[in-house]
């Protein structure tokens, strides 16, 4: 009897190993799973921020690049010729002209050289907004909207209840992106979306900023502009992460575009 009980001991002991054993093998396959995913995704993650970095990149080289052929295509067209046209008026005061005559071609020179100075007055301000640095961003704001306000048949509405105060907290660089994303989206709306009314939205609430704007323009499918090879779309958003936002384009064919950026201050 007691060689029995002897035995039922080591019976139950090697019962209670063994489920300890397993319980153990159990516990480390699933902490070998678990690490194991936890690297996996953690590896993605590291994938996905390199992917992310690298799509950044090739946003900055592309904008920079259509910002280069652009300020090229501005001087050729807009400039050079009106220089070169002054030119040839130059050359006919060289001919014997009458006193009537010299004055008309003097006159058409400081007419065109005023029409040259003031495109390049607005070529470096869309490449440097030094407006932003005396008046700030809110007063810039309205002075973009009154110059588009001159386009026939176009309405653009800015409302910005909080004034000045909604941009105090963007360092002048982020100021600069704002003002870039907000005339991107509007050149975008009259050039494609052939739009005849544009609202922007700016509020503050609880730290958090937010930009609203929509048009009435011809819009376009969501998967056809979020795919679009175009740089403006691209451009608004690589911005917009610039700032440190989070930005969404929701847009439908014929059902005009809307675009909201919001950043957590």
């Amino acid at each position: 009897m007691k060689e029995w009980n002897d035995v039922s001991v080591v019976q139950v002991v090697l019962m209670v190993l063994c489920a300890f054993l397993l319980l153990l093998a159990t516990f480390v396959a699933f902490f070998m799973a678990f690490r194991k995913r936890a690297t996996d995704q953690k590896l993605k993650n590291r994938y996905l921020q390199i992917e992310m970095q690298e799509k950044l990149i090739r946003t900055s080289i592309e904008i920079q690049e259509r910002e280069r052929v652009k300020l090229a295509h501005d001087l050729h067209d807009e400039v050079n010729s009106k220089l070169y046209a002054t030119l040839m008026y130059a050359r006919l005061l060289e001919d014997n002209q009458t006193e009537e005559e010299s004055r008309e071609i003097v006159a058409n020179m400081v007419k065109i050289l005023e029409t040259a100075i003031e495109k390049i007055r607005d070529i470096t301000q869309d490449l440097i907004p030094n407006a932003l640095n005396n008046v700030g961003l809110h007063d810039e704001m309205k002075n973009l909207c009154e110059q588009f306000s001159n386009i026939p048949n176009l309405e653009i509405n800015y409302h910005n209840p909080f004034g000045k105060e909604t941009f105090q907290a963007f360092d002048m660089q982020r100021q600069i992106h704002l003002y870039r994303i907000i005339k991107e989206l509007v050149n975008n709306s009259l050039k494609h979306g052939k739009a005849t009314t544009i609202q922007i939205d700016v509020q503050l609430e609880n730290s958090l900023f937010t930009l609203n704007y929509s048009d009435n323009g011809v819009g376009a499918e969501q998967k056809q502009l979020l795919n679009s090879e175009g740089i403006g779309v691209k451009g608004i958003l690589f911005r917009s992460e610039i700032v440190g936002g989070t930005a969404e384009f929701q847009s439908a064919k014929d059902n005009g575009l809307n675009f909201k950026l919001q950043v957590k201050l």
